[in-house]
């Protein structure tokens, strides 16, 4: 009995998160995205947000409640995000502008650390962030007995 309660707490923890990350989602719909070396907006944008409003929300139900297609919803979210960030790294132009966008004055950020410098920054941070997906993958799929309880 005990064997089958392994990783409940952190599983179940991890889905009020992602129903948090969906409440983001919804509330940023408006927002601006960047996507395929440009930033959009308007439709486009709201269709991204609610895209990953749907895989968040998906997710964090997989993980709730205990179902078989709850590793799958994960591995289909890192799956997405990791093309999604790694497409956003590898374009320079669009990570200036959109950086640029979020600045409210870029001057003074710029006198502190400079373009490049930030640019290694937000680099290392999505692909910490891609990791972080994929090291939650793994541990889903080494506490998988947790989505076979009936």
């Amino acid at each position: 009995m005990n064997e089958r309660l392994k990783g409940r707490f952190t599983i179940r923890t991890a889905g009020i998160v992602f129903f948090l990350s969906a409440a983001c989602e919804v509330i940023s719909m408006t927002s601006a995205v960047p996507l395929f070396g440009a930033i959009r907006s308007g439709s486009v944008a709201a269709a991204y947000h609610l895209f990953y409003t749907g895989l968040f929300a998906a997710i964090g139900v997989g993980l709730w409640v205990p179902k078989k297609w709850g590793i799958k919803a994960a591995f289909c979210g890192a799956l997405f995000y990791s093309a999604d960030k790694f497409l956003f790294l590898l374009d320079r132009a669009t990570m200036e502008s959109y950086l640029l966008q979020l600045i409210a004055d870029p001057s003074e950020i710029f006198q502190v650390i400079g373009m490049q410098s930030l640019f290694q920054i937000i680099t290392l941070m999505y692909i910490l962030f891609i990791l972080g997906w994929w090291g939650f993958v793994g541990y889903l799929y080494l506490r998988r007995q947790y989505f076979t309880v009936p």
